[in-house]
């Protein structure tokens, strides 16, 4: 049993890497336009869609809302936005399917802090560790240069 599980495990990370948006050119065009006011970290974006979970179950789609949710990871922010970030997902995913929300929710909770070794981690647009008191003096500088 242990065996298996470990084989689904790595099945999982594989099948997961493969996922790439059809799009990703639309999208980071709409990250520009969308955030034209706001701080763009210096890696560039990317995504996997749903990380470790499938894009969509049967008639259940819910693969963009994880891009989304990885536009604000890859943005990052406060410990605050980065809730927020996360209960809109959960809310949007339960409206897809019941519980799927709650599931990615506790796993974006656990495994995407700041701190994480993961390429999903908050803020992994910019260098490591992710730094919110550097983030934070970042977004001040900007705004007083820009007033």
């Amino acid at each position: 049993m242990k065996k298996f599980l470990i084989l689904i495990g790595i099945c999982l990370v594989v099948w997961d890497q493969f996922f790439i948006p059809y799009d990703l050119d639309s999208i980071k065009n709409n990250i520009a336009e969308k955030n034209k006011e706001e701080i763009i970290p210096s890696k560039e974006f990317k995504t996997d869609g749903c990380t470790l979970w499938p894009d969509s179950f049967f008639d259940y789609q819910w693969g963009e809302l994880c891009v989304e949710h990885d536009i604000s990871y890859w943005k990052g922010g406060t410990s605050e936005e980065r809730l927020i970030s996360d209960l809109r997902f959960k809310n949007s995913a339960n409206a897809v399917m019941s519980y799927s929300g709650d599931i990615m929710y506790v796993s974006s909770r656990i495994f995407g802090g700041k701190y994480s070794p993961f390429h999903w981690r908050w803020g992994y647009g910019w260098s490591y560790p992710y730094s919110q008191q550097l983030y934070l003096k970042w977004v001040g500088f900007r705004n007083d240069f820009l007033n």
